[in-house]
């Protein structure tokens, strides 16, 4: 019984001893390479757009109403006077909150990578509400439109 005991003493003061030879901190962790020039990874990057989606006892409305495909951050805002929940859709794509309390607002960042018109819903909650809709416009980005255009070479006038 004794030389188990002498023997986990001298497991743990190894593992304490091999721990204090190779400390790890953030500084001395090797930085991960990333490919492509710091112009590249800027062009890459998109930032989120930002929506916001208001609902009140009888409408429910989206500003602004058309955005361009990528990250959106929705700001969801319930003033009705009872709970109510937003579904963001377009064929089989879409997109539910939770019902959000009267006076409730949230934000939730979706992906709106299709262009086409997206249903905004909020679905009656009860048989006396009312069923709330609207839609949303997504076109393609303006970059990716720009690249999409042939290039033309124009001549100097006069020459």
């Amino acid at each position: 019984m004794r030389l188990h005991r002498w023997m986990l003493v001298l497991v743990l003061a190894g593992s304490v001893f091999m721990a204090g030879c190779a400390p790890q901190t953030a500084e001395e962790e090797p930085q991960q390479e990333v490919a492509g020039t710091e112009e590249q990874m800027t062009e890459d990057v998109q930032e989120a757009q930002e929506m916001s989606i208001t609902m009140t006892e009888s409408d429910i409305g989206v500003e602004p109403n058309t955005v361009e495909t990528g990250p959106a951050n929705v700001r969801v805002t319930n003033n009705a006077n009872q709970p109510r929940r937003v579904v963001i859709g377009m064929g089989e794509q879409e997109t539910r909150t939770e019902p959000l309390q009267p006076g409730e607002t949230k934000s939730y960042n979706i992906d709106l990578s299709s262009t086409g018109t997206y249903e905004i819903v909020s679905p009656a909650p009860d048989e006396q509400a009312e069923r709330l809709s609207t839609t949303l416009t997504v076109e393609e980005r303006a970059q990716q439109q720009e690249e999409d255009q042939p290039v033309t070479e124009t001549q100097p006038q006069g020459q």
